[in-house]
């Protein structure tokens, strides 16, 4: 009887041994789960540093396509000079001196002297230049006699040029038009009040000088909006447009 209760007692202290065996912790799990968040945070890091990169290259995209585009505008400016100072020489170039090449070449009149600079003759109005261009109204466009508009377009001037729009009929004669073109730094600009009269067929866009400036201003200061047939002195007509306006 003594030797059962022994046993029972040896039995008892085993199945204790046996249950801490069962609830240790075990090592190698823990160091798995030790490997698995560290994992995870290399991961997070990889994906926030990625994500970094991504913006940060975002931005340098834009500003080098902001550079671009202004190296752009840069070059087409730089052109619009070098056709401006062609154009320059080559209306010097026909400014001829009688005397020196027949009555044909020089347009010399039969009463000409030797010696007398002679301008050549005043040509149809035509523009020379390719800085601005018209995107508003559209070429051939119809419009009502009366009709008020707004002009748009691109250009590469330098904001300080002085332009102004000035209408022309079937018949020659030319009409201005106030206030003068509005050039952004953006390179956009706006002509507004455009007031398109009976038999008008185009548009043009006139560069002028300081002086051709101070003569449309005065125009302006007295009211003077009757035809008139003459640009100011150094004006060039830098863009046109071609419309058709019904009675």
């Amino acid at each position: 009887m003594g030797y059962d209760r022994q046993e029972e007692s040896n039995m008892g202290n085993l199945g204790v041994k046996q249950n801490k065996r069962q609830i240790a912790p075990d090592p190698v799990g823990q160091h798995h789960k030790s490997i698995s968040i560290t994992g995870l945070t290399s991961i997070i890091s990889l994906v926030v540093t990625l994500g970094t990169l991504c913006f940060f290259w975002g931005k340098y995209a834009a500003v080098r396509e902001r550079l671009d585009e202004m190296t752009s505008r840069n070059e087409q400016y730089e052109l619009s000079n070098i056709v401006e100072t062609v154009v320059e020489r080559e209306l010097a170039k026909q400014t001829v001196v009688v005397g020196t090449s027949t009555p044909r070449e020089s347009g010399r009149s039969p009463g000409g002297r030797a010696g007398e600079s002679v301008q050549p003759r005043p040509r149809p109005l035509q523009p020379i230049s390719v800085s601005l261009r018209f995107e508003s109204p559209q070429e051939g466009q119809t419009f009502g006699a009366g009709t008020v508009i707004e002009a748009r377009g691109r250009h590469t001037f330098t904001p300080d040029t002085l332009i102004w729009l000035v209408l022309s009929d079937a018949f020659g004669n030319l009409y201005l038009q106030n206030p003068p073109v509005r050039l952004l730094v953006n390179g956009s600009w706006t002509g507004r009040n455009v007031n398109l009269g009976q038999g008008v067929t185009e548009i043009h866009a006139v560069r002028v000088t300081e002086e051709g400036d101070k003569e449309f201003q005065t125009k302006v200061l007295r009211l003077e909006w009757a035809a008139f047939n003459r640009l100011p002195s150094g004006s060039r007509i830098v863009a046109t447009r071609k419309i058709k306006v019904l009675p």
